[in-house]
Order: C-alpha cells, then sequence, then structure tokens
C-alpha cells in the first residue's frame, strides 16, 4: 500500500504551478536562490510540526473526555451532540425511536431487514448521509444493536469506557 500511495503523491513542483506565499512576500520556484529555498524547507518543516502537535494534542484530549466518561465524538443515533456542555445526550425526536428498535429486537422474532424496514416506517433514517435522509441497511442495525453505547459503555481506542451519558436502553 505504502508504494501505491507514493505514486498518488505530487509536489507543487510536478503540479506546475506558481505559488504566492504572501505573508512572506516570496514566490519559490527552480530559479530560487538555495538560501530561498533552505528558508522555505524550514518554514515548512515548522507547518508539518505545528500540525502534527495539533493532531497530538487533540489526541489526548480525546483521550482525556473519554477516561472521564465522556463520549469523545460525534454522537450515534439516536443522540446528539450538545454543544454547551460538550456531552452527548439523547435526541428527544431519534432516541425514542432507537429504543424501539431495541424493544423489537427483545421480542426475539423480527429479523434484521424487518427490523431496517420498521425503522423506516417509524422515521429512523440515517442523517449522515449527503443525500439526505435514508433508510438503515441491515448492517446499520445490527452495529446499533451490538453497541456499548445504548447502554452507557463505549469503545475508544479498544478500550471500553463507562459512560456518564444516560442510556437509551436498559
Amino acid at each position: 500500500m505504502a508504494a501505491s500511495s507514493d505514486k498518488l503523491r505530487a509536489t507543487v513542483d510536478d503540479l506546475g504551478v506558481e505559488v504566492h506565499l504572501v505573508k512572506e512576500a516570496v514566490i519559490p520556484s527552480q530559479d530560487s536562490r538555495s538560501s530561498e529555498k533552505f528558508m522555505h524547507g524550514i518554514r515548512v518543516l515548522i507547518a508539518k510540526n505545528y500540525i502534527d502537535n495539533l493532531s497530538e494534542e487533540v489526541l489526548k484530549g480525546m483521550r482525556e473526555k473519554a477516561e472521564q466518561g465522556h463520549w469523545p465524538a460525534v454522537a450515534h443515533l439516536g443522540y446528539r451532540n450538545n454543544t454547551t456542555t460538550r456531552r452527548i445526550e439523547i435526541d428527544p425526536e431519534r432516541g425514542p425511536l432507537v429504543a424501539k428498535q431495541f424493544e423489537w429486537y427483545a421480542r426475539g422474532d423480527l429479523s434484521l431487514k424487518e427490523l431496517a424496514r420498521r425503522a423506516f416506517s417509524i422515521g429512523l433514517t440515517h442523517n449522515r448521509s449527503r443525500s439526505g435522509p435514508r433508510r438503515l441497511t441491515k448492517s446499520e442495525v445490527h452495529r446499533l444493536l451490538r453497541n456499548a453505547i445504548y447502554v452507557r459503555e463505549f469503545l475508544w481506542n479498544g478500550k471500553l469506557y463507562r459512560g456518564s451519558h444516560e442510556a437509551i436502553t436498559r
């Protein structure tokens, strides 16, 4: 895979475009002086270091949030992200619909295909689609029913955490 991804990489030089670095008042090119190329290389490395450090800090913050029992990412179906508290909470519209899926599943006589059909019939759709709401697939229903987030636990980076959020199902 690494070899194939290397083939997809292109440098600015490969693209044949002229880049204007406005803040530095520089237009690096093949004809630039070696000192200008050197300084440009240093700026690129500093920027890469900044991005790498920012990534490390974000991941560290997400891990710390998980350790405190708070889901550190976008809420799952049936929950919503509260932008004020920065926590997940049950979505008042979709949470009860997810709970209904668990009730139907607990009966033990419905297939995943039937659960997906019923989800759509009550208005439970997948909203993360670019083309708008769409039906849940059988595999999405299966994943939803097996996800510990709905009983106040969650997996984050391979580790199981006890959540501080409210459970949708018992």
